[in-house]
C-alpha cells in the first residue's frame, strides 16, 4: 500500500495515519508513506489508549516533521522499517516517542535523516514498564545516519528513560554544530 499525503499552504497539518482514539494489537507492515507533517502519528487522549500496535518493514520517507510520533502508546514495535528525511526541512525526527510505557520494541530499523536546523535519530521521553511482568524495553541493531546544517543533530536522545536496553546501534552523526550527540541522555 501506497499512502501519500499531500501538504499545501493552505493545509497546516497532513498525516499518512493519524489517530486520537483506541487503536489496538494492529500491524502496519510493507506500506510505503510519503510526505507529509507525520508519516504515522498516534496521539491518544487516553494513557495506553494504543497498545500492542506494530509497525514492521515500511518505508518512510520525505516528510517535514516526525516519520513516526507516538504518544501514550503501550508495548510498541518499531521493527525493520526505512526512515529517510534527505529532503529541505527546517527540523525533523526520524521517530519521537513519549510517555510509553510496557516493553516496547525498536529494532533493525535504518534511519538516514538531514535538516537545515536539527535532526534527531530516535527522540524517547519517560517511558515506564507498566504493569507487564517483564517490564524492559529494547532499542538495538538500528542504523543511523543523521546530519544537519544548523543548530543540533543527535542519533538517540532520551529523556526521563527507564527499564530499556540499548545495544548493538550503529550511529553516525555529522554536523557543524558542536553541541551535536550520537548518543545523548539526560535525567535517566
Amino acid at each position: 500500500c501506497i499512502i501519500e499525503s499531500i501538504l499545501s499552504e493552505e493545509a497546516i497539518w497532513s498525516f499518512g495515519i493519524y489517530s486520537d482514539s483506541y487503536v489496538a494489537h494492529n500491524t502496519f507492515e510493507n506500506n510505503e508513506f510519503i510526505g507529509g507533517n507525520n508519516a504515522i502519528e498516534m496521539n491518544p487522549y487516553f494513557v495506553n489508549y494504543h497498545t500492542g500496535n506494530k509497525y514492521s518493514s515500511n518505508y518512510i520517507h520525505d516528510f517535514t516533521s516526525s516519520g513516526i510520533s507516538l504518544n501514550n502508546c503501550d508495548s510498541v514495535q518499531i521493527i525493520n522499517n526505512t526512515i529517510d528525511c534527505s529532503t529541505e526541512t527546517e527540523s525533523a525526527i526520524a521517530m519521537e516517542m513519549h510517555f510509553l510505557s510496557g516493553k516496547n520494541i525498536i529494532t533493525g530499523n535504518t534511519i538516514s535523516m538531514h535538516a537545515t536546523s536539527s535532526s534527531i535519530g530516535i527522540q524517547a521521553t519517560a517511558w515506564t514498564p507498566g504493569e507487564v511482568e517483564n517490564p524492559r524495553s529494547l532499542i538495538a541493531n538500528n542504523t543511523f545516519n543523521i546530519s544537519g546544517d544548523g543548530s543540533y543533530s543527535y542519533g538517540i536522545y532520551l529523556h526521563n528513560m527507564e527499564y530499556c536496553d540499548y545495544f548493538y546501534n550503529s550511529i553516525h552523526v555529522s554536523s557543524g554544530y558542536t553541541g551535536s550527540r550520537a548518543f545523548y541522555v539526560q535525567e535517566s
